[in-house]
């Protein structure tokens, strides 16, 4: 194998381990909101955020001391299977655009203070297996479009 092999492969094997470890497309922005880190944090390296290929896919936080909303942004994240906080001092209401991460399979948001109604917008989650609301303060009746799942 010749010097030019060994480099093109070294390349290759860092820019493989490089798109594993780090976001691409901004993705850290929203979830460095919801963790409280400088929007330059790589949160691929949060041991509570996985990443796959350049993108967030999971988001696991439990006993979140950190209070807030849920950013809407979080929506954005396009290749996001599971969204899981629980036991935290989330407040505020569900982001209607959490609707729009049609890849999900987990939305637990339970054991926080979130308030207001279930969004409809949460039955265009074709993919959804769990679904855990419970222990927040929310009001109103479960939107029919949640039957649609």
């Amino acid at each position: 194998m010749n010097i030019y092999c060994i480099f093109l492969i070294l390349i290759l094997e860092i820019q493989f381990i490089y798109g594993q470890i780090t976001a691409a497309n901004g993705e850290c922005n929203p979830v460095n909101k919801l963790i409280g880190k400088p929007q330059t944090n790589n949160c691929c390296q949060e041991g509570s955020i996985e990443c796959e290929n350049g993108h967030v896919t999971k988001i696991y936080l439990l006993f979140n001391t950190r209070s807030g909303s849920i950013p809407p942004e979080l929506g954005n994240l396009p290749k996001l299977v599971s969204l899981t906080i629980c036991y935290s001092s989330l407040s505020g209401s569900i982001p209607p655009e959490l609707g729009n991460l049609s890849n999900l399979e987990e939305l637990n948001l339970f054991c926080n203070n979130l308030s207001g109604s279930i969004p409809p917008e949460l039955g265009n989650l074709s993919n959804l297996v769990s679904l855990q609301l419970d222990g927040n303060n929310l009001s109103g009746s479960i939107p029919p479009e949640l039957g649609n799942l």
